[in-house]
């Protein structure tokens, strides 16, 4: 039995999968799609992808907010999201994304009262460019895609996309502190984030986040009477019901891009056996790690 368990504080990635490498770490966290192809092929190691339920998300300034006031038409929104390849962006820069949840709206199916009916609209550049030209970009347009630091890459990935269709997206990451306080003054004209919506799994959490206060960025009161109807309503079926409509309009309306979950992924070696937290959905803790 393991009587002990020793963190160590290594903040430069590089240097946690050298330790790795040659014996000073049995496991590390938060790896890379890169890495987790390149760790996945040494014979010494294994990489065990666990739910988080952290969405990954792109938001879109419907209620024009912002300078830029492209994504006020549906039509632009509808061609932003037609033009992302979903499931290529997930398998090839979400590090686990294999085993990740497509939501189908701003929350998953084991978030409490969660029950869309509908689905976001699927890969279609060919869709894109036309709606594009119906909106008046025949020769494309230009906005500012700021995202989340941590996951530049995944803009960046996106930026590749809506590039193909005519849309010029220049990338701005952004720390917390800063991107919270850009989001509440209306500054974003799209904005790709993630939320992590295990540690308050309701939806009247997720319509609260996405719609309420100053980071409402639709103003639609069809989803704002819902989410208040919702929350005063205890029995869940019947809250369920207020929601849907909600969830669907974000759909409909094409205001909120529900790309993925975003795993929480380990490398380690062969030794170490990491078992799903029997409490939590969306948690690991050291009690879920067992030494062979």
């Amino acid at each position: 039995p393991t009587n002990r368990v020793f963190g160590r504080f290594i903040p430069d990635k590089q240097s946690q999968k050298a330790e790795l490498l040659t014996g000073g770490l049995d496991l590390m966290r938060d790896i890379t799609a890169d890495d987790e192809r390149l760790l996945a092929s040494n014979t010494d190691l294994r990489i065990s992808s666990t739910s988080s339920k952290q969405i990954m998300y792109i938001t879109m300034d419907a209620a024009g907010r912002s300078a830029n006031k492209a994504m006020t038409d549906i039509r632009v929104r509808q061609a932003l999201m037609k033009s992302i390849d979903r499931e290529r962006l997930i398998n090839t820069f979400v590090a686990g994304g294999k085993s990740a949840e497509r939501p189908n709206s701003v929350c998953f199916k084991l978030t409490v009262a969660c029950n869309p009916t509908t689905k976001p609209l699927g890969y279609d550049p060919a869709g894109a460019k036309k709606l594009l030209a119906e909106a008046g970009y025949a020769n494309g347009l230009s906005i500012k895609l700021n995202a989340y630091a941590p996951i530049k890459n995944i803009a960046v990935a996106v930026a590749g996309d809506l590039r193909k269709v005519g849309i010029k997206a220049s990338i701005e990451p952004l720390p917390l502190m800063v991107y919270v306080k850009k989001r509440g003054a209306g500054k974003f004209t799209a904005f790709l984030g993630k939320y992590p919506t295990a540690a308050q799994p309701d939806t009247e959490n997720l319509l609260n986040f996405f719609f309420g206060a100053n980071r409402d960025y639709y103003k639609d009161p069809l989803i704002n009477g819902a989410a208040k109807k919702g929350s005063t309503e205890f029995d869940v079926k019947k809250r369920a019901a207020f929601y849907t409509p909600a969830l669907d309009q974000v759909n409909k309306m094409s205001f909120i891009y529900p790309l993925t979950e975003v795993p929480v992924v380990f490398a380690h070696t062969k030794e170490v056996e990491i078992k799903p937290n029997l409490q939590s959905s969306g948690e690991i803790r050291v009690g879920d790690f067992f030494w062979k």
